[in-house]
């Protein structure tokens, strides 16, 4: 392997900008809520681009994970699939429920038509949404799960069977045909198109996840160098800019729900995460100690939860809220209940996962196995 001597530890940081960015996409869906043609100013519209943080930050452990455990292809895979299974499961359970009444009350479905849409479910359920086969439409933020782990899928054999390969050529070549093909073709990273048979959303994660896992490569050669504490407040101030950088062109970028400034800015926000993430995973963000890491251990676990369930919660507030209350006011309930349907989900979750382990044998004896 590449790499000698490998220093992991815990960075309480990644999972404090992994909610901060969950409440960017939050913001991202919220302007579903707004009514521009009366004038409502949305705010952080842009924020689809918070996405691209957690296929970053996901490549650079999936690496992470190949030099800590190196695992087979078919054991990453598992683990990463039981680890979000149960939170997925609860938050499926909220969808689909929000999603059928959504179904019978306001689209009038009769029970053959509720019938065949719901069983185009179950694609969802398996994390198919972003292979291109028709879904339900029970949740439209689940795209993610599905493209971030295909990609790790794709991606973890690769690196671990040709990684001086992958490092010095597929992965930079990669990211250079990706790039051109988005901003030409699409002139955006969302674009959510089928490219002949491939999903346009699993390259988006492609080349989010190839650049988290060359940022590893470019962080763990920056670790040997010993910076002088200048450089570091220097290196902090940039990292720290370029989140803000983000979040200013989330704000400033989108003027209506369907008009972008430009939306070629979406791709800006690779390079400049690169750099802010890399200064964090360098070990170099005098930032980083100042995090507690038992809440932001809880924190990254919250983050992907809301991320799982505030789809619905847009849908409920936008079917339910009254028609006078004002845009500002529906945001703040979205949060609310977005927040509140997630720590439910979380608890549920890992009350289960205890729960399970601590019974696993004697649960699966009383199902499986037959008593005379």
């Amino acid at each position: 392997m590449i790499c000698k001597d490998i220093k992991s530890k815990y960075l309480p940081e990644i999972d404090f900008w992994k909610f901060v960015f969950s409440v960017l996409i939050v913001f991202s869906h919220g302007i579903f809520l707004a009514d521009t043609e009366n004038g409502d100013k949305l705010l952080f519209g842009n924020a689809l681009m918070g996405v691209e943080f957690y296929f970053l930050v996901t490549g650079f452990f999936l690496v992470n994970s190949l030099y800590k455990k190196n695992d087979t292809t078919l054991v990453f895979v598992k683990k990463r699939v039981l680890n979000l299974l149960p939170y997925f499961a609860y938050s499926f359970i909220f969808c689909f429920a929000v999603w059928l009444v959504d179904q019978i009350m306001f689209q009038h479905l009769n029970k053959w038509p509720l019938l065949a849409k719901s069983l185009n479910g179950i694609w969802e359920f398996l994390w198919m949404e972003s292979s291109g086969v028709a879904t339900a439409g029970i949740n439209g933020t689940w795209w993610f799960l599905s493209a971030m782990l295909f990609a790790e899928w794709v991606l973890y054999p690769v690196i671990k069977r040709k990684e001086r390969f992958f490092v010095s050529y597929l992965g930079p070549l990669s990211i250079f045909l990706l790039v051109g093909f988005f901003s030409g073709t699409y002139g955006t990273l969302a674009a959510g198109k089928m490219f002949g048979m491939i999903n346009s959303d699993n390259l988006r994660a492609f080349l989010g996840v190839i650049a988290g896992a060359l940022l590893f490569y470019a962080t763990h050669s920056v670790q040997k160098i010993q910076l002088k504490p200048k450089i570091k407040f220097i290196l902090t101030v940039i990292e720290w800019l370029g989140f803000l950088l983000i979040w200013v062109i989330a704000y400033k970028n989108t003027e209506t729900v369907s008009y972008y400034v430009d939306r070629n800015l979406q791709l800006i926000s690779i390079p400049v995460m690169f750099v802010s993430v890399g200064v964090i995973t360098s070990g170099n963000s005098l930032t980083n100690r100042f995090f507690p890491s038992n809440i932001c251990k809880i924190l990254g676990r919250f983050s992907t939860c809301v991320y799982m369930v505030h789809w619905q919660c847009m849908i409920l507030i936008k079917r339910l809220a009254p028609a006078e209350m004002g845009y500002h006011m529906k945001l703040v309930l979205l949060f609310a209940l977005s927040f509140l349907v997630a720590a439910l989900v979380m608890m549920l979750a890992e009350k289960s996962v205890l729960f399970f382990r601590s019974h696993k044998d004697s649960l699966i004896k009383k199902v499986c196995v037959a008593t005379e």
